[in-house]
């Protein structure tokens, strides 16, 4: 595919071809990490809190009850952070007597853990080989002497992530992540995000992947074009780590991922003088005596007089095919500005839409066409 400038219409999604091979990290009950492949956005992925306890890495808790003990977290993956108290809780009672290990998750929520023991006991921070410490977030540098302790800082997860196994060596060239329209993307700016891809798939091989791209977060979520990537891989993996998000572990959505290609023009780019208009669809009514009701909707962005002009035959047959493939229903990406020459971010001006109406060609003159056409963001 060309590297250039032009407008790109991405429309060849691999992840929802690989809806069976989709591995996930935690989801929410009616929340299935498969609805980022779903068309819609309103159909979303919700993360459950996964915490993964490694042996030899964070799996061990220092304790004194009157003697020192160091105690060794069960290793695994767990879906909640409710579900790692519970283990920790039985951990610690297995070595220990009297422990109670807590999540707050509750309606006005810290998303802290607490360690509390019916005596007084001692957690020994200053012990941190292996340590779980930060794992469920206390920071302290000194022991801590007392009945109960709740964590210094939020946790949420270790992290999340979406893997897909593409069965090929496929060629990213794109990818995007969003939240449902009507919403700001749910991941802070303090988050990482990360995209890692190999050809092997093991737990090992994740830790010195091939490719390991760090994406950049912005309120309308993620975009990134790949076109000085040379080598396709078969195993993808998205990765997230928003620790301290205020939403909480439940409070992460993702309504759309694509991870594919996408098409460009050879010679031509878009035209000036498109339309960029911000929809508003709620009803307002007036009642007799002046007041207003109102049946508030989703608003969304279109994109009017889109045109292309001067086209040749290979680009013309390419969009046509386009056009007659996706129609006015099926949904794709476009980018009228990928290289970020006249938007303020690649957001602005890149959107998940379906056309308003099929596309007009026009013949110029021989084998020269240009075409109109607009578009509306997909609710």
């Amino acid at each position: 595919m060309s590297t250039c400038a032009k407008i790109r219409f991405m429309a060849n999604n691999f992840a929802e071809l690989t809806n069976n091979a989709i591995t996930y990290s935690s989801q929410l009950s009616g929340f299935p990490a498969s609805n980022v492949v779903n068309k819609t956005r309103t159909k979303v992925w919700k993360p459950s809190g996964n915490f993964d306890i490694v042996a030899d890495s964070n799996d061990k808790l220092y304790i004194n009850d009157g003697s020192n003990k160091t105690v060794t977290i069960t290793a695994g993956a767990y879906a909640t952070p409710t579900a790692l108290a519970t283990q920790i809780q039985t951990d610690l009672n297995a070595a220990s007597s009297n422990w109670t290990v807590t999540y707050d998750g509750t309606t006005t929520p810290t998303y802290k853990f607490t360690i509390s023991n019916s005596g007084s006991v001692t957690l020994r921070q200053t012990q941190t080989t292996n340590a779980i410490w930060d794992t469920l977030g206390y920071i302290g540098t000194t022991d801590d002497v007392g009945t109960s302790f709740e964590a210094d800082a939020q946790r949420n997860h270790t992290s999340e992530y979406l893997r897909f196994d593409f069965g090929y060596q496929a060629p990213l060239e794109f990818f995007a992540l969003v939240s449902p329209l009507d919403e700001i993307f749910s991941l802070t700016q303090n988050a990482s995000l990360r995209l890692l891809a190999d050809n092997m798939d093991n737990d090992t091989q994740w830790l010195t992947p091939a490719l390991d791209i760090t994406l950049t977060v912005t309120e309308a979520g993620v975009f990134k074009f790949f076109d000085d990537l040379t080598s396709g891989y078969r195993y993808w993996r998205v990765e997230i780590i928003d620790r301290e998000n205020p939403l909480g572990p439940q409070g992460l959505n993702f309504g759309h991922m694509y991870l594919g290609d996408y098409i460009t023009l050879t010679e031509r780019n878009i035209g000036n003088g498109f339309t960029k208009n911000i929809q508003d669809p709620s009803v307002v009514l007036s009642s007799e005596n002046g007041n207003l009701f109102f049946d508030k909707k989703m608003k969304y962005q279109t994109f009017e007089g889109l045109s292309i002009q001067f086209m040749n035959r290979v680009d013309r047959l390419e969009l046509e095919q386009f056009f007659y493939d996706y129609g006015t229903t099926k949904p794709f990406y476009i980018s009228l500005d990928p290289s970020i020459a006249m938007s303020s971010d690649i957001s602005e001006l890149t959107k998940y839409v379906v056309f308003s109406s099929m596309p007009v060609v026009t013949h110029v003159r021989y084998d020269i066409y240009s075409v109109q056409f607009s578009v509306r963001e997909l609710i």
